[in-house]
């Protein structure tokens, strides 16, 4: 799974363009939770560290020959420790997945250190909304 780019991104919402370098259920799923995981990373700006803490609902309809996709996350409600979102990946034929789930929210800690992550997702960030549009 590769993020090409950020198509549109607000302080509800993050939709990014993704292409599938193989048919990986495990890495098409994952695919929303890492687009929701960067959404709450801006929110935040990338201040804290965010991690999946539960899958509450997950709709699959159909994911085989999925090579490329629009992978959108919501955020429904967000408080300090952690965000609800409602996730979906569209392809050209249609909804391939819908899912809610949570993020935890907690500060950068020796396990999990800010000196490396912060600048990691601030130039992945970076990366996904400066690539020229195909």
């Amino acid at each position: 799974m590769k993020f090409q780019h950020i198509i549109s991104i607000s302080k509800d919402e993050i939709e990014l363009k993704v292409t599938y370098t193989s048919n990986d259920l495990w890495k098409i799923i994952e695919s929303v939770f890492h687009a929701g995981g960067l959404h709450l990373r801006y929110i935040f700006h990338f201040q804290k560290h965010i991690f999946l803490v539960k899958v509450s609902e997950f709709v699959f309809l159909n994911y085989l020959n999925l090579s490329s996709g629009i992978v959108k996350s919501n955020l429904v409600a967000k408080s300090l420790s952690g965000a609800v979102y409602k996730g979906c990946i569209l392809s050209d034929d249609g909804l391939v997945l819908q899912t809610e789930f949570l993020l935890g929210v907690k500060d950068y800690d020796h396990e999990f250190r800010k000196e490396s992550l912060k600048p990691y997702y601030e130039r992945l960030f970076r990366c996904l909304m400066n690539t020229k549009r195909k």
